[in-house]
C-alpha cells in the first residue's frame, strides 16, 4: 500500500485504536486486535473511515456560527453606519478648526465599518456556495483562460507555467464557474509559495487526473493536516478562505483531491475527476 496509511498501521499496537488523519482530508479510526487458531496468535486491523460524518458535523458548525454572525454584525453595522451619515450632515455647523478633524473621524468609522461588513462577508459567502450547474467542459480550455489571468503576476515575479497537457481533450462535467475559481485559488497559492523565480508545472492525464506543481516553499507535514480545515491560514493576515472555497466546491462537485509536498519537495494540488 502506498501513502501515509500503511507506515501509520504499522505503528499500531495490539488492543490499541488510533485517528489518523490523512493529507489533511481523509480521516481513518484504526484499531489493532488479535485472536487465537489452533494454538497461534493472528492479527488483524479495522480500518473505519470517518471522512464524511466529520465533514458534516464540521460543516454544520461553521455554518451555524457564520450565519448567527452575518445576522448580528450586518443588523448592527447597517444601522450605525446610518447615525454617522447622519452626524456628518452637522459638520458645517462646527467651527473651521474643529470641521476637518470631525469629519475624518466619521470618515474613518464608516470606512472600518465597511471594510467589517466586506470581511464577514467573505465568511458568509462559503456558507452560500450553491449546487453546481455542470455542464461538459473542456478542461484544457479552462486551464489556459485562467493562465491568461495570472500571466501578468507570474511575469513579474519571473515564474514559468509549464504545460504537459494529455495530447486528447479532458472533458468533464463540472460548473464552469466554480471550478474556474478553485483553479485560481490553487495558482494563487502556487504563486505565493514560490514568490520569485520559480515553476508551475500543470498536468493532465488521460484518465482525468489534473497536477498542479510548483517548486516553492513545501509544505510541512504538520502544516499539511491543517490545511483543508475551515479557515486555518499560515498567512500573517490570511482568514483561510480560498482553500476551505476550494475544498467545498470540489467536494459538492464528488471530485476526490489531495495536497501535499512530495519527496523532490515539490508541492502538488491533485485532482481526480
Amino acid at each position: 500500500m502506498p501513502g501515509k496509511l500503511p507506515v501509520e498501521l504499522n505503528k499500531l499496537q495490539s488492543g490499541n485504536s488510533e485517528i489518523i488523519p490523512i493529507s489533511g482530508m481523509k480521516t481513518f479510526k484504526c484499531q489493532k486486535a488479535s485472536f487465537v487458531d489452533r494454538g497461534f496468535n493472528h492479527h488483524f486491523i479495522l480500518i473505519e473511515e470517518l471522512t464524511d460524518e466529520l465533514l458534516k458535523t464540521e460543516r454544520k458548525a461553521y455554518e451555524k456560527v457564520i450565519r448567527m454572525m452575518s445576522h448580528e454584525l450586518n443588523n448592527s453595522l447597517g444601522a450605525v453606519n446610518s447615525i454617522l451619515n447622519t452626524c456628518l450632515n452637522f459638520k458645517d455647523q462646527l467651527q473651521k478648526k474643529d470641521k476637518r478633524s470631525y469629519e475624518e473621524a466619521l470618515n474613518v468609522a464608516i470606512e472600518r465599518n465597511t471594510h467589517l461588513n466586506r470581511f464577514m462577508e467573505n465568511f458568509a459567502n462559503v456558507v452560500r456556495i450553491p449546487s453546481p450547474k455542470k455542464t461538459e467542459t473542456d478542461l484544457h480550455e479552462l486551464l489556459k483562460n485562467v493562465g491568461k489571468f495570472i500571466f501578468a503576476d507570474i511575469e513579474k515575479r519571473n515564474i514559468k507555467l509549464r504545460w504537459e497537457l494529455d495530447s486528447q481533450p479532458l472533458m468533464v462535467k463540472l460548473d464552469k464557474q466554480q471550478m474556474e475559481q478553485v483553479l485560481v485559488n490553487i495558482f494563487k497559492n502556487a504563486v505565493e509559495a514560490i514568490e520569485k523565480n520559480g515553476e508551475i508545472t500543470i498536468v493532465t492525464t488521460p484518465n482525468k487526473q489534473l497536477i498542479i506543481r510548483d517548486n516553492g516553499k513545501g509544505v510541512s507535514e504538520d502544516i499539511q493536516q491543517k490545511l483543508f480545515t475551515p479557515f486555518f491560514s499560515t498567512k500573517k493576515n490570511g482568514q483561510g478562505i480560498g482553500l476551505t472555497v476550494t475544498r467545498e466546491i470540489l467536494l459538492n462537485h464528488g471530485f476526490k483531491f489531495s495536497l501535499e509536498t512530495n519527496e523532490e519537495g515539490e508541492t502538488e494540488f491533485v485532482i481526480e475527476f
